[in-house]
């Protein structure tokens, strides 16, 4: 499977022929919501590269994985 990671969010994000973001879909929840929340709102800030097919930019759909993890406590002391 594509999700071992349970704090991992799959989206896919419709980027526009100049490779901004247009629209992002969680299409695989970490199964928190403020995870999820966070890896939409990454992932809508992006810009990617256009992509050109026969010389011409065009729309495009990409998958996007991210994983997060928690931070490590520091010990007392």
């Amino acid at each position: 499977t594509v999700l071992q990671d349970p704090m991992a969010v799959l989206l896919v994000a419709q980027l526009d022929e100049l490779g901004h973001v247009s629209n992002v879909m969680v299409v695989r929840s970490s199964g928190l919501r403020e995870i999820d929340r966070a890896a939409f709102t990454a992932v809508d800030q992006w810009r990617f590269e256009p992509v050109v097919v026969e010389g011409g930019a065009r729309h495009a759909r990409v998958r996007v994985r991210l994983s997060f993890a928690p931070l490590a406590e520091a010990p007392p002391g």
